[in-house]
């Protein structure tokens, strides 16, 4: 069986030249790749990520020498970023057991560190994540990326925390829904009053800013998710109480029809992501923050 050698450069006749010495020489199937987007495409649909042996080969070396493999010539110094750039594209690929299993290799590389960092994120093992950030503190102290991302973990794991209690919240009837973020508005320092429920107009909830910007608030505890009519309702609503701001909230997501009549009339979907960091007390997505 051909072994499959991905070949990728923007310089056509290059490409030309490496294929054809590799098909002369041995029983290689060459796949070609005229930019990195469509490399990384090559890679997924061909499964080449088992077989990169050119990376296990340059691994196996503890950087004491010089590597040579297909004619190109690796020195030990540029062994860290040529490895970087690999893990770079193990990210996108969302193939992270492979980065866990190589970056001791060249652990003392902060860029490195940063995506096995973030690969322990994407799979929620922020423990593991604390940890490496702790090993790029003790390299550089000052960098902007420690308190950036961990932050990010302390919001996913308020969010984590959530949704792991979140059955209350949907076993809620629609009035405890709304007092329930009537409630968290008036606790981050604005006015929301909650309305009576019939004759509302659209308006579950009324909310206004110390500088008497007003906000209307439709609420959807729903157990399917939010269609158009609940965005044409809090449009009403804000032409009828004269407001600035309409907001739809929901426990659930949104279906693309009310996303779309949204965009085009400036409403704001709080859907079960932002209703939870919402929640717990962070409305940095929203335009509140700003009023």
């Amino acid at each position: 069986m051909a072994k499959k050698i991905l070949v990728a450069d923007d310089e056509k006749h290059i490409v030309q030249i490496v294929q054809f010495n590799l098909e002369k020489k041995g029983n290689y199937e060459v796949i070609v790749a005229s930019d990195g987007e469509m490399a990384l495409k090559l890679i997924k649909e061909n499964n080449l990520l088992k077989g990169i042996h050119l990376l296990n080969y340059l691994l196996s070396f503890n950087g004491t020498k010089q590597t040579k493999y297909t004619g190109l010539l690796f020195h030990p110094s540029l062994m860290d970023k040529f490895i970087n750039y690999y893990f770079k594209i193990f990210y996108e690929l969302q193939e992270y057991e492979m980065i866990f299993d190589y970056y001791h290799l060249i652990e003392n590389d902060i860029k490195t560190l940063q995506i096995v960092s973030d690969s322990y994120i994407q799979i929620s093992k922020y423990d593991e994540a604390l940890k490496i950030l702790d090993k790029i503190e003790i390299m550089e102290p000052s960098l902007k990326y420690l308190q950036t991302t961990r932050n990010k973990i302390n919001r996913e794991q308020k969010i984590n925390s959530f949704s792991n209690k979140n059955d209350k919240i949907d076993n809620m009837t629609g009035i405890e829904f709304e007092k329930l973020l009537t409630d968290k508005f008036n606790e981050l320092n604005f006015i929301a009053t909650q309305t009576k429920g019939s004759g509302d107009f659209g308006a579950d909830i009324i909310v206004e800013t110390s500088n008497q910007t007003k906000i209307i608030i439709q609420c959807k505890r729903f157990t399917s998710k939010v269609n158009l009519k609940a965005v044409q309702e809090v449009i009403g609503a804000v032409g009828h109480f004269e407001a600035d701001i309409g907001i739809v909230i929901t426990n659930n997501e949104f279906l693309n029809s009310a996303i779309k009549l949204a965009k085009s009339n400036d409403i704001e979907l709080w859907d079960r992501a932002k209703l939870a960091k919402f929640l717990n007390n962070d409305i940095s997505f929203s335009i509140l923050n700003e009023v």
